[in-house]
């Protein structure tokens, strides 16, 4: 790790790194990282340096990471269209993303919009029940977790979309990137992801 102090002096920090044989999956690189960002808490944190650090180590082992993403629980990419100022009405499906804390469930999560009040990007969105919950309304606030959902529109690369359906790594639904590769006959996808450039093999 290089820091850069008073004079643009740069003090380097060495971490040991576990063997190649102790990091052959995406799940164990991502276990690493967490150690990692634990063991400098002052100088690293999830939000801001997990992703480039996956990817970093990714590369070192030479592992795809999104691979074991896929395996655990598959994914899918849904089309997604940006929420403009006095785009959303009730009654649209949407997907929402974002979502920090114990809103992060509903991340990736397609629902109805039953409550609109733009004046105070305040929305009420209703998501059916299913055989692991009951129906549902979630409260959110702020436009910038709301994307409307373009539905009947076929995937091909270049087209913007949000990934969800994942159950072991929730912190990756509701993601939003565009695909880089189609495999039409096996409805599989490859998504870059915009934020974190993070590539994920899913299943649409």
């Amino acid at each position: 790790l290089e820091l850069e102090g008073g004079g643009g002096s740069l003090d380097v920090r060495h971490k040991d790194l576990p063997p190649a044989e102790q990091c052959g999956t995406a799940k164990e690189i991502s276990a690493c990282v967490d150690e990692l960002i634990a063991s400098e808490p002052e100088l690293l944190t999830k939000r801001r340096h997990r992703p480039a650090l996956m990817q970093l180590l990714g590369r070192l082992y030479q592992v795809e990471i999104g691979e074991d993403a896929e395996q655990e629980e598959p994914a899918s990419p849904e089309k997604e269209e940006p929420a403009s100022s006095g785009g959303l009405q009730e009654g649209q499906l949407v997907v929402l993303i974002g979502l920090k804390q114990k809103m992060q469930v509903w991340n990736g999560e397609i629902g109805t919009l039953t409550k609109v009040r733009e004046d105070k990007e305040k929305y009420e969105v209703l998501f059916p029940a299913t055989k692991d919950r009951a129906e549902e309304v979630a409260k959110v606030k702020g436009a910038e977790h709301v994307c409307l959902v373009a539905k009947g529109m076929a995937l091909s690369v270049g087209t913007h979309v949000a990934i969800r359906g994942l159950r072991n790594h929730i912190e990756l639904n509701g993601c939003l990137g565009r695909v880089v590769e189609c495999h039409e006959e096996s409805h599989r996808f490859e998504v870059r992801a915009t934020e974190s450039g993070q590539l994920f093999r899913v299943k649409q």
